[in-house]
């Protein structure tokens, strides 16, 4: 017995399979990479910037670099935070830098870590200081993926 469907048919089925394939297909992660560059103003001993998450999605950070430069001697760095929202849950994971002077005046430190955050919570990135005479430059770099 031999049967035969309408083209039709057989037009509307395959629409139907792709269009279940397309919903069962999991999200693709996309690269992200946010520099992330802010100062920190005489007297300030601790500042943040925070994240720019694409809307509607979920970062994944596995690495964040951060190069500090003073504008006077005898700062030192002394903490590096990233602070980051999941599911309406604070969750902070501190990024214990290995900060090694580069000079009088300049630090740098780098950690692989995994963290998440959700586009639009207040996830940033903070650094202090040992004291706030002159000003501090950060430059700081958050990377992972989002999906």
């Amino acid at each position: 017995m031999n049967v035969r469907l309408p083209l039709s048919h057989l037009a509307i089925a395959l629409v139907v399979f792709v269009a279940g394939l397309a919903l069962a297909a999991p999200a693709q992660a996309a690269p992200f990479q946010e520099p992330l560059n802010f100062t920190l103003a005489s007297g300030d001993t601790y500042e943040c910037q925070t994240l720019t998450i694409p809307s509607g999605t979920q970062l994944t950070v596995s690495f964040v670099s951060v190069y500090t430069e003073a504008s006077t001697t005898g700062q030192q760095v002394t903490s590096v935070f990233l602070f980051t929202t999941i599911s309406g849950q604070s969750s902070d994971a501190f990024l214990a830098v290995p900060v090694v002077s580069t000079g009088a005046v300049s630090y740098v430190g780098t950690q692989v870590m995994t963290a998440f955050a959700d586009s639009g919570s207040n996830s940033r990135l903070c650094v202090g200081r040992s004291t706030g005479t002159g000003t501090m430059s950060v430059y700081a770099t958050v990377t992972g993926t989002t999906a």
